[in-house]
């Protein structure tokens, strides 16, 4: 009967009968057409394929107040939590060398464009970041208020392309929830994208991204990735006639590796949705990977330029230092952790520091490496059941997988920014769960959401202070990992420094010698602490015992020739000097340092040459310009003076120190009507001045104005 029904089947009729019977098991499907059970489940992968192309499928453009009501009751309490970030000044972790000191973000033009794409600055090649800082440079100079208003647009931006992106990709599974009628699946995909945002844009673990002005970078890169994903899947709907989608993912995918290189991780992801819920990998096997060759290229590429500027930049730690069986203890112990951290967002810090517990093989490590195992292991064994659990987790896994510490950058064990976007995926499994439940009780959900929002904004609020100035940073920091890392209190005790607090700087200092006797940087700083409190042979001990520790650090050999210099040692002062400049050829600061000794020594022609070069490598700090555009005025030589200014200027156009000082010497000079335009510009930039708009009236009682 059976063989007599195959014969007379045709091939569309075959397809019919499938599609109509898709309850019934694969074996009875493949007896009753005469298939095997491999082309009646690709029969089925393909229809779901095409209806979720077609215009009568699950895919909808959002649309309507609804969707806009959501949106805006997740970004307005995000917005509202981080407002007070505005008020955070830098702090002392990166953003001194990323932003206040990088010359190189003060201007706009070919020079610093061609140090933006050339450069390995600390490791990193982030042309696009780099663009980005400097935007912001023009906008409010070194003020951190713009800085930090970028950065909570970035993260608004990101958490309303999250709820979209949700909704698009939630499209796509409905067919697979067995929910009743279409009330009910616009219910599940709402509530299920609106939680998804509400947690991404509220949870305090993302705090680090948004309110260190540094992270910029993490906030651009997840935002070209989630546009990627978006564009991606509207051309996986229709491949054949979207072909424009794709380019637009493929260019975001290169805008977010100049961003930052975690974005290699998207190809995986790709073919991570191609398998589900977009069911084209049994179907289009071959063109999906033919379609992920670009992507891969370009990952690969920007991966080996990547790891060349960490070698070159010496920042990749040794396996002498953290052996390979350390590093994989602590890649499961971060996957772990971070997981910890989204359920229960306590004891959050800028720095967690690498520790015998997390690197040991030790029982308790073990058993984090079984456990994620084992977990892994039972979202394979439910894929069919459960799919939404294995691509969710394994989002998680593979956009966090940079950052897990196999090829290890700094001494930290983990850090609050690597999660911005991985935690995506945990969060979507959890709205997906909590929606499900909860889609006939809409009044439980609604208490549930402000509860969750109440609690999370809070959090997020208190975090957002730790970061409002870098003792508030440490002071934290060190509260949650007491009396472990010597680099804690070190800059704890920088943060003290920079605020005056001599003395609990000092007492900082000596608890990261107590922990790590053999680190030279805080003897070099300690040595600083005490040169400010005027106890320079003092200083002079530390900074001998920094350079005995670690010869090769060219900074307490500048410092210790500050302070021969400040004792008259003027010859002991010029062989540290040299030392400085031949360990760090680069150093402005250590050809300054010699300038100033030179002239000290009597030796002009020779100080004029030490300061020049400073100029020559950072022409656009003050320090430098003003020393080398002093000496200069001081010789008579006015036009080179107002060249020095004027080069100042073009590099470095927001420093109104070179306005003042050029209006002063135009005036000095009888140019009152050149000093009147210097001065305005001087105002321009700080019109709250008073001692400005003294010498304003000097120049216009010059000019015979009023």
């Amino acid at each position: 009967m059976l063989r007599k029904q195959e014969a007379v089947l045709s091939k569309k009729e075959k397809r019919d009968f499938v599609l109509s019977h898709q309850s019934l098991p694969l074996e009875e499907l493949s007896k009753q057409t005469g298939l095997s059970q491999r082309q009646v489940r690709k029969i089925i992968e393909r229809s779901k394929a095409e209806d979720l192309g077609s215009s009568k499928g699950p895919v909808q453009k959002p649309s309507g107040p609804r969707y806009w009501w959501s949106i805006t009751l997740v970004v307005f309490p995000t917005f509202l939590v981080y407002l007070p970030s505005l008020n955070n000044s830098f702090v002392n972790w990166d953003d001194p060398i990323y932003i206040q000191n990088n010359v190189h973000i003060r201007s706009l033009n070919i020079s610093s464009i061609r140090w933006m794409w050339t450069s390995f600055f600390d490791g990193n090649w982030l042309p696009l970041t780099w663009l980005s800082l400097a935007f912001d440079y023009q906008f409010g100079g070194e003020n951190p208020r713009i800085f930090h208003f970028h950065n909570l647009l970035l993260h608004c931006l990101n958490t309303t392309i999250i709820f979209f992106l949700s909704l698009r990709f939630l499209g796509f599974v409905r067919k697979n929830q067995r929910l009743e009628g279409e009330k009910h699946q616009d219910k599940w995909l709402i509530t299920t994208a609106f939680m998804t945002a509400l947690l991404f844009g509220l949870h305090p673990l993302n705090v680090e991204a948004v309110a260190w002005a540094t992270a910029q970078n993490i906030l651009l890169s997840a935002l070209f990735y989630l546009l990627g994903l978006w564009f991606y899947l509207g051309y996986a709907s229709k491949p054949d006639k979207k072909i424009q989608q794709y380019l637009a993912c493929f260019f975001l995918f290169v805008l977010g590796l100049l961003s930052k290189q975690v974005t290699v991780t998207l190809p995986l992801v790709l073919l991570l949705l191609d398998i589900w819920p977009l069911g084209r990998f049994s179907a289009e096997r071959p063109r999906i990977f033919f379609e992920k060759i670009p992507f891969f290229i370009a990952a690969f590429l920007v991966s080996w330029v990547t790891v060349i500027g960490r070698a070159q930049s010496e920042s990749l730690m040794a396996l002498k230092v953290l052996p390979i069986s350390g590093r994989i203890m602590n890649a499961f112990h971060s996957v772990v952790f971070y997981l910890e951290k989204m359920i229960f967002p306590m004891d959050l810090a800028a720095f967690y520091p690498i520790t015998e517990k997390t690197k040991n093989v030790s029982a308790e490590n073990i058993f984090w490496v079984v456990l994620v195992i084992l977990y892994f292991g039972i979202c394979f064994y439910w894929r069919q059941k459960r799919p939404y659990l294995i691509v969710g987790s394994f989002f998680y896994l593979i956009t966090l997988s940079p950052m897990l510490g196999i090829l290890q950058v700094g001494s930290h064990a983990a850090a609050d920014r690597y999660a911005y976007l991985p935690c995506l995926g945990p969060f979507l499994i959890f709205s997906s769960m909590i929606s499900a439940i909860l889609r006939n009780r809409l009044w439980a959900f609604i208490l549930l959401t402000m509860i969750i929002a109440a609690s999370l904004g809070y959090g997020t609020f208190l975090q957002t202070r730790t970061w409002n100035n870098s003792i508030n940073l440490w002071e934290n920091v060190v509260k949650v990992s007491p009396g472990v890392s010597f680099l804690s209190y070190t800059k704890l005790g920088n943060a003290y420094q920079d605020a005056g607090r001599l003395d609990e700087a000092i007492n900082a200092y000596d608890k990261a010698i107590g922990l790590d006797p053999l680190q030279s940087i805080p003897y070099d700083w300690k040595g600083l602490a005490l040169y400010s409190k005027g106890l320079v042979e003092e200083a002079v001990k530390y900074f001998s015992a920094a350079i005995e520790l670690d010869p090769k650090d060219p900074f307490p050999h500048a410092n210790l020739c500050g302070a021969y210099q400040k004792l008259g040692r003027y010859e002991d002062a010029l062989v540290e000097a040299q030392k400085s400049i031949q360990l760090d050829p680069g150093s402005a600061l250590a050809y300054n340092n010699l300038g100033a000794i030179y002239w000290s020594l009597k030796e002009p022609e020779k100080s004029f040459e030490a300061y020049q070069k400073s100029v020559s490598l950072d022409p656009g700090d003050p320090r430098y310009v003003i020393n080398l555009a002093n000496l200069y005025f001081q010789g008579r030589k006015t036009a080179e003076a107002l060249s020095v200014y004027q080069h100042g200027i073009a590099v470095n156009p927001r420093e109104i120190n070179f306005y003042l000082n050029l209006g002063y010497i135009y005036f000095q000079t009888g140019m009152f009507s050149n000093a009147l335009e210097e001065l305005k510009a001087a105002v321009n930039l700080e019109p709250n001045r008073s001692d400005i708009y003294q010498k304003l009236g000097m120049t216009y009682e010059k000019l015979g104005q009023s």
